[in-house]
C-alpha cells in the first residue's frame, strides 16, 4: 500500500520530477507530474513541467493539452511561445504563429517568442524578418542557439564576415554546440580559410563524431593538398556510416 499524498507534497513531487527530466528519465518523470496534478489539478508549474516531458517523449497532443491547460489558470509568454513551438511540430504553423503573437503581447520581449518566430521565417525563406527577431532575442537572452541562428541567416544574405562573427559568439557562449562549430568552418572553408576551418572542424568533431564532418574536413584537407589527411577522414567517415 502506498503512502497518502499530502497537499504540501505537491512541490517535491515536481522537485523530483523535475530532476528525473534532467537527467533523461522523462518517463518517470511524467509519474511525479501526473502525481502532483492529482494532488492540486490547477498547478500551474507541473502542467508545465509535464508538458516539457511529454515533448521529449513526443507525445505532442499531450504536451498542447497541459499547455493550454496552464495558460488558462496563469497566461505567460513563455508558455505560450512554449505551446507555438509544439503546434508548429504537429504542423499546425498558423496556431504556432498565433501563440507567439500572443506571447509578444504579454512580453514584447519574450526571447524565446522571437527565436520561435525567427525559426519560422527562417522555414517561409523571409531572412530579413527572421533577422529582426533573431537579434531581439539576442537583446534579451543571449545564447548559443540564438547566435547560430543569427549566423545562418547572415550566411544566407550573404553576409560572411558577419555570420563569422556570430557563430565565434554562439561557440563563446556554448563551447559544446557543435552546430555552431560546423557553421563557422563551412562559412570559413568558403571565404578560402582552410588551416582555420580545419580546425573548427576538428573541434567539432572533439564534441560528437559525425560522418558528415569527417567528410567536410575531407574536402578542405584536399584543397590544402594534405591527401594523405583527407584520405583518413574519409575512412572515418565511411566506418561511422557502416557500423564500423
Amino acid at each position: 500500500r502506498g503512502l497518502a499524498i499530502a497537499p504540501n507534497d505537491v512541490e517535491l513531487l515536481n522537485s523530483l520530477g523535475w530532476t528525473l527530466f534532467q537527467d533523461g528519465r522523462s518517463a518517470e518523470a511524467v509519474t511525479e507530474y501526473e502525481r502532483a496534478l492529482a494532488v492540486e489539478p490547477d498547478h500551474v508549474k507541473s502542467h508545465n513541467n509535464l508538458a516539457l516531458a511529454l515533448v521529449e517523449l513526443g507525445r505532442l497532443d499531450e504536451a498542447a493539452q497541459h499547455f493550454e491547460r496552464s495558460l488558462a489558470i496563469e497566461p505567460s509568454a513563455e508558455i505560450y511561445s512554449d505551446l507555438g513551438f509544439v503546434m508548429a511540430r504537429l504542423g499546425r504553423s498558423d496556431d504556432a504563429l498565433a501563440d507567439y503573437h500572443k506571447a509578444l503581447a504579454l512580453d514584447p520581449a519574450c526571447p524565446s517568442a522571437h527565436f520561435n518566430l525567427a525559426v519560422s521565417f527562417v522555414q517561409a525563406g523571409d531572412f530579413k524578418e527572421a533577422e529582426s527577431h533573431y537579434r531581439r532575442a539576442l537583446a534579451g537572452k543571449p545564447t548559443a542557439e540564438t547566435h547560430n541562428g543569427l549566423g545562418y541567416v547572415l550566411a544566407h544574405e550573404g553576409r560572411p564576415d558577419e555570420a563569422v562573427a556570430e557563430f565565434r559568439s554562439a561557440v563563446e557562449v556554448d563551447p559544446a554546440f557543435t552546430p555552431a562549430f560546423n557553421n563557422l568552418a563551412e562559412t570559413l572553408a568558403k571565404q578560402g580559410k582552410l588551416e582555420e576551418a580545419a580546425a573548427y572542424y576538428r573541434r567539432s568533431l572533439d564534441q560528437r563524431p559525425s560522418p558528415a564532418v569527417h567528410n567536410a574536413l575531407a574536402g578542405v584537407l584536399t584543397r590544402l593538398g594534405r591527401t594523405q589527411e583527407a584520405a583518413e577522414e574519409a575512412r572515418k567517415a565511411q566506418a561511422l556510416d557502416s557500423g564500423e
